[in-house]
């Protein structure tokens, strides 16, 4: 089982727009991206880069983000009836129940709840490393 997601932490949130249409985009510049041919963050992986957009439908936001770009210190992501904790998962389509729960480096906390997410990244990802280090399920 191949996997690849978005590590919220070391992520770096450029920006978050409420746009005309209700929907909420968060900008990362650059998103840390985890590549595994097993599970990410348990088996032998990569890290790279990439930046790209989560955009959340109909959206409600709470909380607030410290100024802009910030880095983000861990979060999740809530969709389809899954909830990934520090992660969002790669690729991410979806019309249903979406939350994004984010972190930001100094404490401040925001909560992005709506209807219909999906991730758009931009360009080409970078490698960044190899991750040696595996952690034990559960």
């Amino acid at each position: 089982m191949a996997g690849t997601i978005i590590q919220l932490e070391g992520s770096t949130a450029a920006s978050i727009v409420t746009q005309g249409d209700g929907s909420v985009r968060v900008a990362f510049g650059p998103a840390m991206i985890v590549k595994s041919e097993g599970i990410p963050q348990v088996d032998a992986s990569t890290l790279w880069t990439q930046s790209g957009n989560l955009i959340i439908g109909e959206a409600d936001i709470q909380g607030k983000s410290p100024e802009l770009p910030a880095l983000l210190a861990g979060g999740s992501m809530e969709t389809a009836g899954l909830k990934y904790v520090d992660m969002s998962p790669i690729p991410l389509d979806t019309p249903g129940y979406a939350q994004l729960r984010i972190a930001f480096e100094g404490g401040a906390e925001m909560t992005i709840t709506g209807t219909g997410a999906r991730l758009e990244l931009e360009g080409m990802p970078k490698y960044v490393k190899h991750i040696e280090e595996t952690q034990p399920p559960g």
